[in-house]
């Protein structure tokens, strides 16, 4: 009874194995979702209530350092996780295609950017928004010139960026193989 009591509850905060990292970490599974959302229309995540679930999810456990993982669906399947923490950092990937960042964050910046979004009513956009900056970093291999200044506005850079590691006195983040 105890047995199936457990199997229930995996099976309702949908965990499984971490198949991002081979381990026998249990992830959450936040679930897929279009990367094409309608953010300029205000009641799309009313009419959407399961993806603003899933995006809810992914925001929660992003914050609190779970992990977990979403699913992003467009021309290119889109992964971002959060591996858990390693050496008082949590570990967040956004995989896109063939081309994969990692970042280390500590939880006090996690929450603070979970803060930021709930001072406005978006918390639930947290991961998508991280994913926004995560995204510029894959966009050029390495990151381009074009990029160059929105990173340093993004990141508050005063000088070169590195082409394949970014990296401040807050956090770091690394193109890594997909």
């Amino acid at each position: 009874m105890i047995l199936v009591g457990v199997a229930i509850a995996f099976f309702l905060i949908g965990g499984d194995k971490d198949s991002i990292n081979n381990s026998n970490v249990n992830i959450i599974d936040c679930g897929k979702v279009s990367e094409d959302i309608d953010f300029y229309n205000k009641d799309y995540l009313k009419e959407n209530s399961d993806i603003k679930k899933n995006l809810e999810c992914s925001s929660i456990n992003l914050r609190d350092c779970n992990p977990s993982k979403i699913i992003f669906l467009n021309s290119i399947e889109s992964i971002f996780s959060v591996g858990g923490k390693e050496n008082n950092n949590c570990i967040v990937k956004y995989k896109s295609g063939d081309k994969a960042v990692e970042c280390k964050f500590t939880l006090n910046q996690l929450n603070t950017i979970y803060k930021s979004s709930e001072e406005v009513g978006n918390e639930h956009l947290t991961s998508r928004l991280l994913i926004e900056v995560l995204s510029s970093l894959l966009r050029s291999s390495p990151i381009g010139e074009h990029y160059e200044s929105n990173l340093k506005s993004i990141f508050g850079f005063s000088s070169g960026v590195d082409k394949k590691i970014v990296e401040t006195e807050k956090f770091k983040c690394e193109i890594i193989p997909a």
